[in-house]
């Protein structure tokens, strides 16, 4: 019963993560996938979309998805599309229930693969490319690794399970080779089974050629403008180049030392120690090309999330065999766990409880006050309603319109505090200490550094030098 009981606990957290992680990690997840769905529903306009919509390279799979949960949403009278959105993540969660927690690891084993890493249940329940590419990739690997006796059917699902992951985003691609090399080279499957899977494949990449002319109204291939746009004109490195030892700094910056080290360990130990095992072939090749690639950024490393923990438990399970057999192996397992344990929850803590994109909360938050005033907004920075120049429009649906208005302003002393009719609401990147000044008495409604660390911690006066978002309401005196 203990596994149970661990499963439940994290099926909470992850389900905890969903419900309060409103908003998305990086832009993409939301114009190429939210938007485009919106624009398929009739709500936005094609000369408000991305870039990418114009030339062509978005598979349109998981906008497709996103259409289908929103029409599902709307007929269980789920109109409000911040509650649409929070549903994207309930299936993901869907998905991870099914493909991890149906086993009888003991508890020592689910602490270690759901507290291991902080950042799990955050990446988990993103309606990202990248986390759902990587979702399908995984379940294609756990699909064949389950049956010891295999039979075509078998074969074949793996093929359109690791079709579909291709199909949300193409750069698993470099993960599909590692599979197929290791099944040609090590796992030695007989020729007409790979053709099965490559046959399974190939349909299943058809069906998104389908799903692609019903998006944008004629017959496209997503993949090859994604290539030719991306990787022989560039583009990408429009966005940023890196050297190519780069995806080690950001590791270890956005997992945040030292669960990055312990990242880096991980993967390292675990592809010196297995040579010959699927995870290692799967993930040189992956992160080799993305490493030779200019433009990087750390959520294309999301697809290999899947399997960090697990190759966690491996590399717990032989230290046992490793150490030096002085009976005291398991007790040190536990200390490493419980070290490990207190060592996330601070973090697993921010994951689970603060909204993944402040611009989107904020117009949430805006949503909810609308309902009984007039809202009046100034905001320095960038605009919540059009924070790169692209507009929200999905958030907007519900209301035909936005639903307060709203005025850049560089000072406070630009507040206009004189129309009573109207709520007035402060959104800054910059924590204001002095809540009362110029005769504008500020409720902090959303900050986004809890207020202990700004009170006891502000050494060296770090709050005026950092960006903290925040929303105040304004309250005249």
């Amino acid at each position: 019963m203990k596994h149970y009981f661990i499963s439940g606990i994290a099926f909470l957290i992850i389900l905890i993560t969903a419900v309060n992680s409103v908003g998305y990690y990086q832009a993409d997840e939301h114009f190429q996938i939210l938007e485009f769905a919106n624009y398929k529903l009739g709500n936005t306009d094609a000369g408000k979309l991305a870039w990418e919509f114009k030339a062509e390279i978005r598979p349109a799979l998981q906008p497709a998805l996103a259409v289908v949960l929103i029409k599902a949403s709307s007929i269980m009278e789920i109109n409000n599309p911040f509650n649409q959105a929070m549903l994207s993540c309930f299936f993901c969660l869907l998905f991870l229930y099914r493909q991890f927690f149906k086993t009888n690891l003991n508890l020592l084993y689910y602490i270690l693969l759901f507290f291991s890493f902080w950042f799990v249940p955050f990446v988990f329940v993103r309606f990202s490319s990248e986390t759902w590419s990587g979702l399908f990739f995984w379940l294609a690997v756990g699909w064949y690794m389950h049956f010891k006796n295999k039979k075509l059917k078998h074969y074949f699902l793996t093929g359109v399970l690791l079709g579909f992951s291709f199909l949300f985003r193409y750069q698993v691609a470099f993960m599909i080779l590692g599979f197929g090399l290791w099944k040609l080279f090590i796992q030695k499957d007989k020729f007409k089974y790979l053709l099965v899977v490559a046959s399974a494949f190939l349909l299943t990449f058809l069906l998104g050629i389908v799903v692609d002319y019903w998006f944008y109204g004629h017959f496209v291939s997503t993949a090859y403008n994604y290539f030719k746009v991306n990787i022989i004109d560039d583009v990408a490195s429009t966005f940023g180049v890196s050297p190519w030892w780069y995806y080690l700094r950001l590791v270890l910056y956005h997992a945040n030392a030292p669960h990055g080290i312990l990242v880096l360990l991980v993967f390292f130990i675990f592809i010196f120690k297995n040579p010959k095992h699927i995870f290692t072939w799967v993930c040189i090749p992956f992160v080799l090309i993305h490493s030779a690639i200019p433009h990087k950024e750390a959520r294309f490393l999301f697809p290999l999330m899947w399997c960090l923990p697990v190759m966690f438990l491996l590399i717990m399970e032989k230290l046992p065999a490793l150490a030096s057999g002085k009976g005291n192996n398991l007790k040190r397992i536990k200390r490493i766990a419980v070290i490990i344990l207190i060592l996330n929850l601070p973090l697993m803590g921010i994951a689970m409880f603060v909204p993944a994109n402040f611009n989107i909360y904020a117009i949430s938050y805006l949503q909810k006050e609308a309902l009984s005033k007039k809202i009046m907004v100034y905001y320095t920075g960038r605009d919540p309603a059009n924070p790169f120049g692209l507009p929200v429009v999905f958030y907007f649906n519900d209301s035909k319109g936005h639903f307060y208005d709203s005025q850049k302003i560089n000072n406070i002393n630009e507040i206009d505090i004189n129309n009573e009719n109207q709520k007035i609401i402060l959104i800054t990147n910059k924590m204001i200490l002095d809540k009362n000044q110029h005769n504008i008495n500020l409720k902090t409604i959303y900050e986004s550094r809890p207020w202990y660390a700004v009170k006891y911690f502000n050494f060296n006066n770090w709050v005026s030098r950092s960006k903290i978002n925040c929303i105040y309401e304004i309250n005249r005196d």
